[in-house]
């Protein structure tokens, strides 16, 4: 009995503080509450407020994300990039082909003069300059054997031919021209002899591989007779060389002397076809 009569005591004790603790709860509700009915209020008041006002804009189209970028159009850059890439290197070529100034083709001697062309001889990547023989037949070997063809139609009045090379500067091929347009003409039966009368700079000998010696310059200061300066080439039928010899320190002044004269007439009443190297 006493121990009840102690719980129902230790309970009447806490009841204070229980109720204090329900009375806070029960502010903060009705706080709460209070807080809530406000804001519905103001719902209410604001959704009035909406109904009532008449909107001055209207929606036209929605608006949408694009997965697309609007700018740059990556199609029209690479249009653009390709045009421009050939439309550059085709300016320069362009350009430069209007300002080339040189001869680079048959046209355009053709457009520029009315001389006949015989034929056309294309480059040689031989290491030797005489590359006509009787069993050659390269390219560049029948080429000079048209050549051969196409002149007999402009000599064929003519027992006796003196046929002159030149060029409008050094290193255009005079020399490989003249080798292998006199061996073209010697495998047609025809004696033929080459003059290296290019003083200044002489390349017939050392192209056909043959020691340098007396030659025209020799003959010209009467110190030789032209029978003891024509040499024979080596494994070439009717091929003669006669090289210019020493170079001398006045080679213009030496070529007017009347022994050149004298020495293409003897050439000629000895000779079939004489080619001679002019100098440039």
């Amino acid at each position: 009995m006493e121990k009840h009569e102690g719980l129902s005591e230790a309970q009447l004790k806490i009841i204070p503080y229980k109720s204090k603790v329900y009375f806070e709860l029960k502010r903060q509700v009705e706080n709460k509450q209070a807080l809530v009915n406000i804001l519905e209020a103001k719902r209410e008041e604001t959704a009035i407020s909406r109904a009532s006002t008449i909107a001055d804009v209207q929606i036209v189209e929605r608006a949408y994300i694009s997965g697309v970028p609007v700018k740059p159009n990556r199609r029209s850059i690479q249009m653009m990039a390709i045009l421009l890439g050939l439309a550059i290197p085709a300016l320069f070529v362009f350009a430069g082909e209007v300002l080339n100034d040189k001869v680079s083709n048959r046209f355009d001697i053709e457009k520029i003069t009315s001389a006949p062309i015989l034929g056309e001889v294309g480059h040689s990547f031989a290491n030797k300059s005489l590359i006509v023989n009787k069993t050659t037949r390269s390219m560049v070997a029948e080429q000079f054997r048209i050549v051969r063809s196409n002149l007999q139609y402009v000599l064929h009045k003519t027992d006796k031919s003196v046929i002159l090379v030149t060029s409008t500067f050094s290193g255009e091929g005079k020399s490989f021209i003249s080798t292998n347009m006199a061996s073209v003409m010697a495998l047609a039966g025809k004696k033929t002899i080459l003059l290296e009368f290019d003083i200044r700079k002489p390349k017939v000998l050392a192209g056909l591989g043959m020691p340098k010696g007396p030659g025209i310059t020799n003959y010209l200061v009467g110190k030789s007779s032209l029978e003891e300066l024509i040499r024979p080439v080596d494994g070439q039928e009717n091929l003669f060389v006669l090289g210019c010899g020493p170079i001398p320190p006045n080679p213009s002044e030496l070529l007017l002397d009347h022994r050149v004269e004298d020495m293409f007439t003897w050439l000629r009443n000895k000779f079939d076809v004489v080619i001679v190297i002019r100098p440039r």
